[in-house]
């Protein structure tokens, strides 16, 4: 069963997500400037994401780059949350093509807090994402492993919290993550 607690879908955007595989019939639905970085409560990138729609959001991401750049909010159970379509995607166990097309299309995306101050590493390692999806942010923004989010934890020890079951790449994750955090804080010697 797959939850969309953090997006509500109305049905004209379900319907037309279920309906269409080719994003130009839906462009219709939401109206935003392309290249204007805003803030706005649903986007079509948004919505493929939510849905986990990966190759759409590959094709979305590369043909409307503004997409990625748009900063969504909700409120959700009296939440209020505000995110990027990479943070979004980093919940979902994405592809490594869809967060690379995430990236490549808004490329300070990776290095980006979202209101809960967390990064979509810190999601990415969270959720069980992949080792080349982790890979993919790691090498975007190198400076996240050493971010902590807002409980203070960083994306190593979320990686470590999760269950076995639920990461499959767990172990390869781990060592990734911990070898480049020791390279990352060995001592310089001249």
């Amino acid at each position: 069963q797959k939850r969309y607690s953090t997006m509500l879908l109305n049905a004209a955007n379900k319907k037309a997500l279920e309906e269409v595989d080719d994003d130009a019939d839906v462009e219709g639905i939401w109206k935003f400037e392309e290249k204007q970085r805003a803030t706005v409560m649903e986007s079509p990138l948004h919505t493929l994401v939510c849905v986990e729609k990966w190759e759409r959001v590959e094709k979305r991401a590369k043909g409307h780059v503004g997409d990625a750049s748009l900063w969504i909010v909700s409120n959700v159970d009296g939440l209020v949350w505000k995110r990027l379509a990479i943070h979004e995607a980093c919940k979902r166990k994405p592809t490594k093509a869809a967060i690379d097309a995430l990236i490549a299309a808004f490329p300070e995306s990776a290095s980006h807090k979202d209101n809960f101050k967390t990064l979509p590493l810190h999601y990415a390692c969270a959720y069980g994402a992949s080792k080349d999806v982790v890979e993919s942010l790691v090498r975007a923004a190198p400076n996240a492993r050493q971010a902590k989010d807002r409980l203070g934890k960083l994306a190593l020890e979320l990686a470590k919290d999760l269950d076995d079951e639920v990461h499959g790449d767990k172990q390869e994750v781990l060592e990734l993550l911990q070898k480049e955090f020791e390279e990352d804080n060995s001592p310089v010697s001249n």
